[in-house]
């Protein structure tokens, strides 16, 4: 279900009830590599559509939390940033992982 989807659908019945809502975003949208422009923008829109539901929602008592987990080692994320470099991302992680 896209991000508008879940918003259109859930917020009346969250207003109602003063609800929550919890998405996750993988922050890939931060690379520069240009091969992953339609992810990297869809992502990022995600993100601003969450935040603005945010703000339109508060003050019914809606809670919106936005999940960003950081970068996992798949093989696109090593494509992207290159082995030596996610090897200095991991070390800024303080469970290193």
């Amino acid at each position: 279900m896209s991000v508008v989807a879940m918003c259109k659908e859930t917020v009346p019945d969250m207003q109602e009830k003063m609800g929550k809502s919890a998405s996750d975003n993988f922050n890939i949208c931060s690379a520069t590599n240009s091969k992953y422009h339609a992810f990297k923008y869809s992502q990022s829109r995600s993100y601003r559509i969450l935040k603005t539901m945010a703000l339109e929602t508060a003050s019914d008592g809606v809670t919106v939390n936005s999940i960003q987990p950081g970068l996992h080692a798949t093989d696109r994320v090593l494509e992207v940033y290159g082995k030596e470099n996610m090897e200095d991302l991991a070390k800024t992680v303080p469970h290193k992982r």
